[in-house]
């Protein structure tokens, strides 16, 4: 178990199993339908890992895109289709710790967090990790 960086976002009994970056990636491609989340906070050298991936973003984070590789869609619309596995990265912990709540209570939709701090609202979570090690591991500097 991984040390919670707010100690008032425990969730009880159910909480996030820890993985490995690399592991959390496999897990996204192993899944038959899944999206990478990147928000606000995710880094241009992120926002260019995750280019062609399926991603779902917002405007910030879409004007640093490779367009070629990107396909508009509604929101709504993506959001119909089901996905059976979610990873977030770029988001704030309290918005993703609400998100994460939500997700594990009412959907059967699997959650994976890449931000730097342990998520326990979510399925999987990386470690708590300072900063260089965060960056090392997906590369590139804030």
């Amino acid at each position: 178990m991984s040390e919670v960086w707010i100690f008032s976002a425990v969730s009880g009994w159910k909480q996030a199993a820890v993985v490995e970056p690399a592991k959390a990636l496999e897990m996204m491609t192993a899944s038959t339908k899944s999206a990478i989340l990147l928000g606000a906070l995710a880094t241009d050298y992120q926002a260019k890992v995750f280019n062609g991936a399926n991603l779902v973003t917002i405007g910030p984070v879409a004007k640093r895109l490779d367009l070629k590789k990107v396909s508009i869609q509604d929101p709504y619309e993506t959001i119909k289709d089901g996905y059976d596995t979610l990873a977030f990265l770029g988001f704030d912990f309290w918005f993703l710790n609400q998100l994460f709540q939500h997700l594990k209570h009412f959907s059967k939709t699997k959650t994976i967090s890449l931000e730097r701090f342990y998520h326990p609202n979510a399925n999987y979570s990386l470690k708590t990790m300072s900063e260089e090690e965060w960056l090392k591991a997906f590369g590139g500097k804030r």
